[in-house]
């Protein structure tokens, strides 16, 4: 069971705002870790009623994609503290990958043909998430970590709404989430090129380029609201999606869960 105590380790400080603090740990014995707090603001706590916590949520996705051998960091453990059935504050604490995200190295420039294996890459990377029943839904260039030991460790980070399905979802409405916000939104035309976002979708559809038309026109004509419509759905419904084991049985109180693995990440 791994413990993260306040007093005794040394943290670095990332990102520190009302609902989320995050920061990079080194632990005795241990790796270097990466832990995410997401607090509930008292006035919003009944919108998580008898619903997984972030933190569950990010863990379970994560262990589903890990598991399953993708390019993504390991979870290992999550922590979430309830009152009356509601979350007050949760946490998930992950294996850290140094690196630089792609928004990052997409901004500082790449040449055209490093360029265009850089989307493919991520193309892949998505298809093989959704195959695995694995919906990202914060699926974005800064959630992807490019390893400092060059653009072939490409690894994949951030699930805090992720959610895991029985079976692909590959030819489903549901991945058009993960595609749109990806390459298709109005934020996403100053990260990708049209021929950028071609040559992701193309590695996406494994080359069929019948599905990849099919696909663009879908996602093309995709709407903000109507993408904001899609999400809520999927926020909303995830209480029944989530394993079971990570609901009812910590209703009402602390609860960790931990895996078994010492902290890694999968880069194949």
């Amino acid at each position: 069971m791994l413990t993260l105590d306040d007093s005794n380790e040394r943290a670095t400080l990332i990102k520190s705002e009302e609902r989320t603090r995050i920061e990079v740990r080194r632990l005795g014995g241990l790796d270097t870790v990466l832990r995410k707090v997401y607090r509930t603001p008292s006035r919003l706590r009944w919108r998580s009623f008898l619903l997984p916590s972030r933190a569950s949520r990010e863990f379970h996705a994560l262990k589903a994609a890990f598991d399953a051998g993708l390019p993504c960091v390991e979870p290992i453990s999550f922590l979430e503290t309830r009152r009356f059935a509601c979350v007050a504050s949760s946490e998930v604490v992950s294996s850290y990958v140094p690196g630089r995200s792609l928004k990052s190295v997409l901004a500082a420039g790449l040449p055209s043909r490093p360029r265009r294996k850089t989307c493919v890459q991520l193309g892949e990377l998505l298809r093989r998430l959704h195959e695995s029943g694995i919906l990202w839904m914060s699926a974005m260039p800064r959630n992807i970590v490019l390893c400092e030991s060059g653009l072939e460790a490409m690894v994949a980070c951030d699930f805090p709404y992720g959610l895991s399905f029985r079976k692909s979802i590959v030819d489903r409405k549901r991945a058009l989430v993960d595609l749109y916000s990806m390459g298709f939104s109005k934020s996403r035309l100053e990260d990708f090129s049209e021929s950028d976002r071609r040559a992701f979708l193309l590695a996406y559809c494994r080359g069929d380029r019948a599905s990849c038309r099919s696909l663009w026109t879908a996602l093309t004509a995709r709407t903000k609201r109507r993408q904001t419509i899609a999400t809520t759905i999927m926020h909303s419904g995830a209480g029944v999606l989530i394993p079971a084991a990570s609901k009812l049985a910590s209703i009402f109180t602390r609860r960790r869960v931990a895996s078994t693995c010492e902290p890694t990440v999968n880069t194949r």
